[in-house]
């Protein structure tokens, strides 16, 4: 049997390389603390994709808003007045940051999910795709300008972090 002829070790090489390119888990592991909240403060600045300000509401329907909150302005159901939880970002409502998670779908893939329950679970939907009468706002998405500021940060940090391991690996 005939000697495979190569270079000994390139295959650990390409094995390092593609665990180097890998950074689903790292995101995983650090966008909850950085981009999720950059989203929730983007829908509560009422901003969509871009900094695009949302639609406005009707008349009728911000005067029925703020006959029933005694505020107006809001910019999604259910965002309550400031409170101790509200500054923590626990609320119960739909921006509340316990109800996003970010899922790895591939080694070079990442989503964030939302999941709401009760009433937001009806309003999250309606609000971002503009069902019925209700005008597009969309609060659930990555492009705010900070956010992608965010992410250009967050992967530049994984990036030279991984790649500082891969030197050393390679004895660099």
């Amino acid at each position: 049997m005939a000697k495979k002829a190569g270079i000994v070790g390139v295959d650990q090489f390409e094995k390092d390389v593609l665990e180097w390119a890998s950074m689903a888990d790292e995101v995983v592991s650090l966008a909850p603390k950085t981009i999720t909240p950059s989203v929730t403060q983007s829908a509560r600045r009422g901003q969509g994709p871009d900094g695009v300000p949302y639609p406005k509401w009707s008349e009728a329907y911000e005067k029925r808003k703020a006959n029933a909150s005694g505020r107006s302005g809001d910019f999604l159901w259910g965002l309550k007045k400031k409170s101790r939880l509200t500054r923590l970002g626990q609320t119960g409502h739909m921006l509340d940051l316990r109800n996003f998670t970010w899922e790895k779908l591939s080694e070079e893939a990442v989503q964030l999910v939302w999941v709401g329950s009760g009433r937001s679970e009806i309003y999250g939907p309606v609000h971002n795709e503009g069902l019925g009468k209700m005008p597009k706002r969309e609060w659930m998405h990555l492009l705010h300008p900070s956010t992608l500021r965010l992410i250009d940060t967050m992967l530049a940090k994984i990036g030279g972090d991984k790649t500082d391991e891969f030197n050393a690996k390679q004895g660099r």
